[in-house]
C-alpha cells in the first residue's frame, strides 16, 4: 500500500509531512519546524515515529526535532556533507542512497541551491517526492548558500520525475508565487485556472500543497524556464540522479509534457525570449538600454524602476522582479 501522507502546518507558513506506511506501521516525519503540532498529529492517529528525514538545516525545518525526539526516539537521517550543522544523525546520506518507511523505499536527491547540502525525498510506489525549499509549488527556494547553476541542475532532476507524482514543498507561499508567474504569462490559462483555484483554497484557510509535478509543469514559471531551456539547448539532455529516468517527463500516451501543440507554442515564445538573450550576450551588447528595455517588456508594468545590471556575461541576466522570498531567481547557465 502506498504511504498515508498527513499535512501538518507549522510556524505560520511552514510544513511538516508525516509519511505512515499502513502495513508496518512505521511512520516518518520530513522536517521538524515546531513540536507542538507535529506531536498532537501523531497522538491523534496513534502513530509511533520510526524516522526523521531532514531536507536542510535551516532552523525553521529543525529546531522543534528536539522536543520531538524527546517523546518520539526515531532514526534522524540527513545529508552527510551537512552532518555538521544539522542535528546529531543516526543515518548520513548522500544523493542515490535509499532511505525506507517501513516497507516502501525512497531515493535521495541532492538538491543543492536554497542552501549546499539540501535533499530531496522520493518515493516512486507511493508517487511522492519530499522537495522543502527547493522546488516549491508554482516557485523555488531563494538560493541563499549555492550558485544559481546548482539551483538549474537541481530542478532539472526534479522535473526528471513522473508527471503524477505529488510534489510536498516546504512552505506556504503559492499566492506569492503566483503574482509573480502572471507577470511573466498573464494570459496563460493554466496559471489562471490555477491561481483561482490556490486563491480559493487559501480563502477557506486550506493548505494549496501538495501539487502534482505535470501542474508544476504548467504553472511553475521556474521550473518551465528551466527544463524547456534544457532540452531546447540540448535535445538530448542526460539525468544525472541514479535510477532517475533519462529523458523529459513521459506520460501513459508516451508523450512529453511539451508534446502537445499548445505546450509547444508557449515554449516556442520562451525559446524566443532565451535566443534574444543569448545573441545579445556573444554580439557583445551590453548596454543598460538592452537590459532595461527587456525587462520593460518581459514584466509590463515594471516601466525602468530598480533595474540592475547584468551580472554575468553568460546567463540570463537578473533582471526579473520577483516576491521577497523569490528575489534571487536562479540564472540559468548556457551549456
Amino acid at each position: 500500500m502506498p504511504l498515508e501522507i498527513v499535512t501538518v502546518p507549522c510556524l505560520s507558513d511552514n510544513y511538516a509531512y508525516l509519511a505512515h506506511d499502513p502495513d508496518t506501521k512505521a511512520t516518518a516525519l520530513i522536517d521538524a519546524p515546531e513540536s507542538v503540532p507535529i506531536l498532537a498529529a501523531l497522538t491523534v492517529r496513534g502513530w509511533r515515529l520510526s524516522d526523521v528525514l531532514i531536507t536542510h538545516h535551516h532552523e525553521d525545518h529543525v529546531m522543534g526535532l528536539g522536543d520531538i525526539l524527546k517523546q518520539h526516539p526515531a532514526q534522524v537521517i540527513g545529508h552527510a556533507k551537512d552532518a555538521h550543522r544539522l542535528p546529531p544523525l543516526d543515518l548520513a546520506v548522500a544523493e542515490g542512497d535509499t532511505v525506507t518507511i517501513g516497507g516502501q523505499t525512497g531515493t535521495v536527491i541532492d538538491v543543492s541551491g536554497h542552501t549546499i547540502g539540501h535533499i530531496a525525498f522520493y518515493f516512486d510506489e507511493s508517487q511522492a517526492a519530499f522537495t522543502a525549499d527547493s522546488l516549491m509549488a508554482m516557485g523555488c527556494g531563494r538560493v541563499f548558500e549555492g550558485t544559481m547553476h546548482m539551483m538549474w541542475d537541481s530542478l532539472q532532476k526534479l522535473a526528471a520525475l513522473p508527471g503524477d507524482t505529488m510534489v510536498y514543498s516546504g512552505h506556504e507561499y503559492t499566492i506569492a508565487n503566483a503574482k509573480f508567474a502572471q507577470t511573466i504569462e498573464p494570459h496563460n490559462p493554466d496559471l489562471l485556472s490555477r491561481i483561482a483555484e490556490v486563491t480559493a483554497q487559501r480563502s477557506e484557510g486550506q493548505a494549496t500543497v501538495p501539487s502534482t509535478m505535470a501542474v508544476e509543469l504548467a504553472t511553475n514559471q521556474q521550473i518551465l524556464f528551466c527544463v524547456q531551456a534544457s532540452h531546447r539547448l540540448n535535445p538530448r539532455l542526460e539525468w544525472r540522479v541514479p535510477g532517475m529516468p533519462r529523458s523529459l517527463p513521459r506520460y501513459g500516451d508516451g508523450k512529453t509534457a511539451f508534446d502537445t501543440p499548445k505546450a509547444n507554442n508557449i515554449a516556442q515564445m520562451r525559446w524566443n525570449v532565451i535566443a534574444t538573450w543569448k545573441k545579445k550576450l556573444e554580439s557583445g551588447w551590453w548596454s543598460t538600454k538592452f537590459w532595461i528595455l527587456m525587462r520593460a517588456w518581459l514584466v509590463p508594468g515594471t516601466g525602468c524602476k530598480n533595474v540592475p545590471l547584468p551580472i554575468q556575461t553568460r546567463g540570463v541576466p537578473t533582471c526579473l522582479h520577483s516576491p521577497r522570498h523569490l528575489s534571487r531567481q536562479f540564472i540559468p547557465p548556457w551549456p
